[in-house]
């Protein structure tokens, strides 16, 4: 379902998580520039669409129909002004650079005027300092995605110092319309949550590799066929209620 405050939106950087995004946002009936700095990068984006368009078809996530509407509300384009022109909702996604993110927040800030919602999809760095460069840091958060955007639920929504209370709570609504499941974080802090959790796991894993108790296929395979499908049902904590 469309947010009516939002009809246009545009993905800065539709690279390996952007075009995913963008695919998304076009399925629930959005329009949706897709800026990346080349052609090259650009038709490689609009190709990985169709690629993954055609695969939500053969598994009936889509319809035919369904998926040539959704690649047709789909906007190339290697021209910032032109990508973010009139759009209600910009997301980042390039790399993960401070200077990098400040220099495009500070642009997007000139480009798109107030009441335009700004957000990163950074997984580690904080969106205050990604923010510091802007005149209006009160519109920018972020939604941190997991790869791949278009398939896996989760968002986490952070806002930074200065983000507006209302724009979050619209972000997730936004968001909760696009059928994603919704955390919303309300402490800043470097990997939010979910990138945390994972780092602890990897930390544990990588340490029984280095030590020779498991090989990296091992590893794969305990998580795949053993408590990485229960969690997927029941979480950490919602198991311990069910002990």
């Amino acid at each position: 379902m469309k947010e009516k405050s939002i009809e246009r939106v545009a993905v800065v950087g539709a690279g390996l998580m952007g075009f995913g995004i963008g695919v998304e946002f076009a399925r629930f009936g959005y329009q949706v520039s897709l800026y990346n700095t080349t052609e090259a990068t650009s038709q490689k984006a609009m190709e990985k669409a169709g690629e993954d368009l055609d695969l939500m078809v053969e598994t009936q996530l889509l319809t035919a129909e369904e998926a040539k509407a959704t690649y047709g509300r789909l906007r190339p384009t290697t021209d910032l002004r032109d990508a973010a022109s009139g759009a209600d909702y910009v997301i980042e996604s390039v790399l993960e650079i401070l200077s990098l993110k400040q220099e495009i927040f500070a642009r997007l800030d000139e480009l798109c005027p107030p009441p335009a919602i700004l957000a990163t999809n950074t997984s580690t760095l904080m969106v205050s300092e990604i923010a510091s460069a802007a005149k209006h840091p009160e519109r920018i958060l972020a939604t941190h995605y997991f790869q791949p955007p278009h398939f896996i639920p989760l968002v986490e929504v952070v806002g930074g110092e200065k983000t507006d209370r209302e724009v979050v709570e619209l972000v997730a609504r936004v968001l909760g319309g696009l059928r994603k499941k919704v955390v919303v974080i309300d402490v800043e802090l470097p990997g939010f949550a979910g990138n945390r959790i994972q780092g602890a796991i990897g930390r544990e894993v990588q340490s029984l590799v280095d030590q020779g108790v498991c090989s990296p296929s091992m590893v794969d395979d305990i998580i795949s066929f053993g408590f990485g499908r229960r969690m997927a049902y029941t979480g950490y904590f919602k198991r311990l209620d069910l002990m």
